[in-house]
């Protein structure tokens, strides 16, 4: 299936261009959701079942000011999109979920 999406090209296969997918920002959608929903499963399970050498997961909770908020998500963009550009190949030999949460846990 990867294959098939463009993620994966098989062994020895060529490949125009690294392949990356991103879902819209902040856009209302329940497929969105859905995705969104259906890889944090996928993490839960990397989470149980991944060594670590194989995935990084970490997490802070923090105090932040709510007029503050567009701020940290534009620059949480900045940081995914640096992130692609550094580590996204054409020579890839698997595929990974790059995903950031940022969301209120508390009043």
């Amino acid at each position: 299936m990867l294959q098939r999406l463009g993620l994966l090209k098989a062994p020895g296969a060529t490949q125009d261009d690294a392949h990356h997918y991103q879902t819209p920002n902040n856009f209302p959608s329940q497929a969105v959701r859905m995705f969104h929903a259906t890889m944090l499963k996928k993490a839960a399970h990397a989470l149980r079942n991944q060594s670590i050498q194989e995935r990084f997961f970490s997490g802070t909770s923090m105090s932040v000011r709510m007029d503050r908020i567009k701020e940290a998500q534009d620059y949480l963009l900045d940081v995914r999109q640096k992130f692609i550009e550094e580590f996204s190949t054409l020579e890839a030999d698997s595929v990974y979920h790059f995903s950031l949460q940022f969301f209120r846990v508390g009043i």
